[in-house]
């Protein structure tokens, strides 16, 4: 039996206050289990000794550095402590956004193609793709790395984009199609069979047109369940982002973004294995709700999913 669930988070503030997610993540988590606040490091061990626990509710997205996010992750397992949530491999995978395209090419699921550039020597590779394209770093996360200048219609614009990913970021450049057309979010939920959520649509401003870090992190722009949709793209949509899930093999719960081009066809953006929970703010709470879950049973189906898949781990992985 489950009393007391460990919440894997950043530590509070200097005021002693947790961030909004982490907070709304323990009020739903105290509504039948004792709490333990942890925080994620190298030192997740002695926490884990001194206040003993039985699950954890995974909310540690890397404080900075998102390959904490996976290593924080290895760490449980080689502890073998339950917890909530994808674990280091599928990471790995969701944060080095080439190695997961590569997936999607490989399973046949639907991705603007793509190559990925590490010297301004390859920019020659993008030459096979019809601009505009999109230049995004390979492993950030939050749309980090993603602005203006992101989209380029020509080779001296490409140029421009790739160098600053490789200076400012010190990473290759992911240089793919761009799809100028509907975005939605897609929260999935379950592990044999996994559900996809319905389709949250990201609204831009005729100036903003994709997330940015800037727009993502201000809540910029609109959001909404999309109810207008035809059943069949609607199905496709349900269907890309389960066969994502499935294949870089994540658990419990995930986001994938997908972009409709013009002439009605999906396409997976690519995949967050630790959507945000913010209430209100991130869009995978805004799926839940509109799936007709509180905030409240979002969190507990979390947990009840992580309870089934160590009562017989056979159902994350038949």
């Amino acid at each position: 039996m489950i009393r007391t669930v460990g919440l894997l988070t950043r530590p509070p503030d200097a005021n002693g206050h947790l961030d909004p997610t982490s907070a709304a993540i323990r009020d739903a988590l105290l509504q039948g289990y004792k709490v333990a606040l942890l925080e994620g490091g190298a030192d997740l061990p002695e926490q884990l000794h001194r206040s003993p626990i039985d699950l954890i509710f995974n909310n540690f997205s890397g404080e900075g550095n998102r390959r904490h996010q996976a290593a924080v992750c290895a760490l449980m397992d080689l502890m073998e402590v339950p917890y909530t949530g994808s674990d280091y491999r599928a990471h790995i995978i969701g944060l080095h956004k080439d190695l997961a395209k590569k997936i999607f090419d490989y399973h046949d699921i639907k991705t603007p193609t793509f190559v990925i550039v590490d010297n301004l020597s390859q920019t020659e590779l993008a030459r096979k793709l019809s601009p505009p394209l999109f230049v995004k770093p390979v492993a950030e996360g939050s749309s980090t790395g993603i602005g203006p200048d992101s989209v380029v219609y020509d080779h001296r614009q490409l140029v421009t984009s790739v160098r600053k990913v490789l200076r400012e970021y010190n990473q290759p450049a992911l240089v793919e199609q761009y799809i100028d057309g509907r975005e939605f979010s897609i929260g999935v939920l379950g592990n044999e069979p996994p559900t996809a959520l319905p389709p949250v649509e990201i609204s831009f401003a005729p100036t903003q047109g994709f997330y940015t870090h800037r727009i993502k992190m201000g809540d910029a722009a609109q959001t909404r369940e999309a109810t207008d949709l035809d059943p069949k793209l609607h199905q496709e949509m349900a269907d890309l982002a389960v066969s994502a899930f499935r294949a870089v093999g994540c658990q419990d719960y995930a986001r994938v973004d997908v972009r409709v081009d013009s002439n009605g066809a999906a396409h997976i953006l690519e995949i967050n294995t630790l959507p945000g929970l913010r209430p209100g703010f991130s869009d995978f709470p805004k799926a839940a709700v509109a799936a007709g879950m509180s905030y409240g049973e979002m969190v507990h189906n979390i947990v009840r999913l992580c309870l089934q898949r160590h009562a017989d781990p056979a159902r994350a992985s038949s």
